[in-house]
């Protein structure tokens, strides 16, 4: 481990969908004791927007997920910068 912290999903708390895909995510981390796969992969825009195939993806990383209470940053707020 390099010692570097990323932080990325944000969710709405409360669509049916994604609170349905968080138990289901949780379930999977229980299983596994918190490791997972995070794939990289281009293609946000264009043809295989949402839905990237093997050429797609640049990297595969087996990574550990951790609890908000684990981070100790309670809950993390978008605040908008203005230059």
């Amino acid at each position: 481990m390099n010692g570097d912290l990323h932080l990325f999903g944000e969710f709405e708390e409360d669509d049916p969908i994604h609170i349905q895909a968080r138990k289901k995510w949780d379930q999977r981390c229980r299983k596994t004791k918190g490791f997972c796969g995070l794939v990289i992969a281009k293609g946000v825009t264009g043809q295989s927007r949402g839905q990237p195939d093997l050429k797609d993806m640049l990297a595969l990383f087996e990574v550990r997920s951790l609890a908000p209470q684990e981070l100790g940053l309670g809950a993390l707020e978008l605040v908008p910068q203005f230059e």
